[in-house]
C-alpha cells in the first residue's frame, strides 16, 4: 500500500510539474513570438560561430588525406564530407536568416521551420560521425556536443525535441554495430549515449518550463502596466475635466458675484437718497420704488437659481416624479412673472392643451418654465410676444415644451454655447443683464428627469426653446 501511495505521489507530481510546465494561460502567439526571436537569434550566432568552424575542419582533414594510412581513409574522407555538408547548410541558414529578415511573411514561416530542420540535419551529422569515429575511437563526442550544446540553445517543445532525441538515440542504436565490432565497449556506448539523451530531454524540459513561467510572468507585468496605464488615463482626464470644472465654476461665480454686488450696490444707494428725505415728488418716487422693486425680483431669481444650482452640484437636489399637468404649471409660472410682463408689456400665450400631462418633478419642471420664460421676456422687445406650446410623441413617449418668442434672435455659433458654464449672457432688449445661470439651471434640471433641452432660432425673427421630458405614466394626453 505504501508503494502504491509513493508511487502515486510520484505520478501526480509528474502531471503537475508538466502542466505548469504548458501554461495554458500564455498566449499561443506570445509563446511563437518569444521562441521565434530566441531561436533566431541562437541559431544566427550557432551558424556564424559553426561555419567557419567547419570550413576550418574540412580544409586541416583534407590537407591530412597524404598522412592518413588506407585504413583511415574512409573515416577521413566520412568526416570531411560532413563537415562540407554542416557548413553549406549553415551558410545557407545565415543566407535566409538575411534575406528573410525584412518580409514579415517569409520571416515567420522561415523562423518557425529553422529549428526544426537546423535539428534535424545537425543531428543526423552528430549520428553518423559518432557511428564513424567508432573507426578510430570508443568516443561518442559529437553526439554528446550536439545534445548539450544544442540544447541549451534552442528551444522546441519538449515533446518535439524528445521525439527528435528519441530518433537520433534509435539511429545511432542501429548503426553503432556497423563501426564498433568490440561488443562490450559497444553497450557501454550504448548506455551512455542513452543517459546524455535523457539527460538532454529534462534539461530541455526544465528549460521549456523556466521560459513559460517568463512568459507568464511577464504577461501578468504587461497586464498590469496596461490597468496602470488605463487607471492613470483615466485619472488624468478626469483631474482634466475637475480643472475645467472648477476653473467655469470659479468664472460663473465670479459673474454672478459681480451681478450681485452691482444690484446689491443699487439698491443701497437709492434707499440711502431716499432715506435722506430730499426733495421729490411722487412720480419720481414712485419710479425709484419701481425701480428697487424690479433690482430686488431679479436679485431674488438669481439667488434662486444659485441656490438650486448649488444644491445640484452637491448632490442634494433629489428627483421626485409625479404626473404634473403642464398648462396649470405653465400658468403658475405666467402669473410668477405678471409684473415683469407689465413693465416690457409683454403678452404671454399659453397654448399647451388642459390635459397635457409629463413624468416629472414639479418643482424641477417649474423652475426650467420659468427660467425659459424670463429668457425669452429678456430678448423681446416692447409690445412683445411669448408663446408657450406642448405636444406628445407617443412613439418616443415623450413630451415637448416649446417656448417662442419674437424677439432679436441669436447667431449659431452664440447657440452652440447655451446650457453650458461656458455660456456669455447678452444684454437684452431693454439693456437687462444676466449670467447664464438660469439656462444653465435648465440643461441640467431637464438631464436629470430624463429629458434635454434644445434650440433653434434666426436672427431679427425670434428663438424656440424645446424641453423635452418623458410622458406621464396613466394621464391621457389631449393634443
Amino acid at each position: 500500500m505504501e508503494y502504491i501511495a509513493v508511487n502515486t505521489t510520484f505520478t501526480l507530481s509528474i502531471i503537475e510539474f508538466y502542466r505548469k510546465t504548458k501554461f495554458a494561460n500564455v498566449p499561443k502567439q506570445q509563446v511563437q513570438e518569444a521562441l521565434g526571436a530566441h531561436n533566431r537569434m541562437f541559431i544566427t550566432y550557432f551558424c556564424s560561430l559553426a561555419a567557419p568552424l567547419n570550413l576550418v575542419y574540412v580544409t586541416y582533414f583534407y590537407r591530412m588525406l597524404a598522412e592518413t594510412p588506407e585504413a583511415l581513409l574512409p573515416w577521413r574522407w566520412a568526416i570531411i564530407y560532413l563537415h562540407s555538408c554542416m557548413f553549406f547548410v549553415m551558410a545557407f541558414t545565415l543566407l535566409m536568416l538575411y534575406f528573410t529578415r525584412k518580409q514579415s511573411q517569409f520571416q515567420n514561416i522561415y523562423t518557425n521551420l529553422l529549428p526544426h530542420y537546423i535539428t534535424v540535419v545537425a543531428g543526423a551529422v552528430a549520428v553518423i560521425a559518432t557511428a564513424y569515429d567508432q573507426m578510430v575511437t570508443g568516443a561518442v563526442f559529437p553526439y554528446v556536443l550536439f545534445c548539450f550544446f544544442y540544447t541549451v540553445l534552442v528551444r522546441l517543445h519538449p515533446i518535439v525535441y524528445g521525439v527528435y532525441l528519441l530518433l537520433m538515440y534509435l539511429a545511432l542504436f542501429a548503426l553503432l554495430p556497423e563501426f564498433q565490432k568490440n561488443q562490450l565497449l559497444l553497450n557501454n556506448i550504448r548506455l551512455n549515449t542513452f543517459t546524455v539523451t535523457l539527460a538532454s530531454f529534462l534539461i530541455s524540459l526544465l528549460q521549456w518550463r523556466s521560459l513559460m513561467l517568463q512568459l507568464h510572468h511577464r504577461s501578468i507585468i504587461e497586464k498590469q502596466q496596461q490597468k496602470l496605464a488605463t487607471s492613470y488615463q483615466a485619472v488624468m482626464e478626469n483631474t482634466e475635466l475637475l480643472n475645467q470644472s472648477n476653473e467655469t465654476k470659479s468664472k460663473l461665480l465670479s459673474i454672478i458675484a459681480h451681478d450681485l454686488k452691482g444690484s446689491m450696490g443699487n439698491m443701497r444707494q437709492m434707499l440711502a437718497l431716499m432715506d435722506a428725505e430730499i426733495d421729490m415728488d411722487v412720480a419720481e418716487r414712485k419710479l425709484w420704488i419701481h425701480t428697487l422693486k424690479e433690482t430686488a425680483a431679479k436679485t431674488h431669481q438669481l439667488l434662486n437659481n444659485l441656490l438650486l444650482w448649488s444644491r445640484r452640484q452637491l448632490g442634494n437636489l433629489q428627483v421626485e416624479f409625479e404626473n404634473i399637468n403642464i398648462n396649470k404649471l405653465v400658468h403658475e409660472q405666467v402669473q410668477y412673472l405678471h409684473e415683469m410682463a407689465l413693465d416690457k408689456k409683454v403678452t404671454y400665450v399659453n397654448e399647451v392643451p388642459n390635459q397635457m400631462y409629463a413624468w416629472a418633478d414639479v418643482n424641477m419642471t417649474g423652475v426650467i418654465i420659468r427660467n425659459l420664460l424670463a429668457n425669452a421676456m429678456k430678448y423681446v422687445h416692447e409690445h412683445g410676444k411669448v408663446t408657450i406650446r406642448a405636444s406628445l410623441d407617443k412613439k418616443s413617449a415623450m413630451v415637448k415644451i416649446e417656448v417662442e418668442d419674437n424677439g432679436i434672435g441669436m447667431e449659431p455659433a452664440q447657440m452652440q454655447k447655451l446650457f453650458t458654464v461656458n455660456t456669455k449672457s447678452t444684454l437684452g432688449t431693454n439693456k437687462e443683464q444676466g449670467t447664464g445661470l438660469g439656462l444653465l439651471l435648465c440643461s441640467e434640471f431637464a438631464k436629470q428627469q430624463g429629458g434635454y433641452m434644445q434650440v433653434t432660432s434666426t436672427i431679427g425673427e425670434g428663438s424656440i426653446f424645446y424641453c423635452v421630458l418623458p410622458a406621464a405614466k396613466t394621464a391621457v394626453h389631449i393634443d
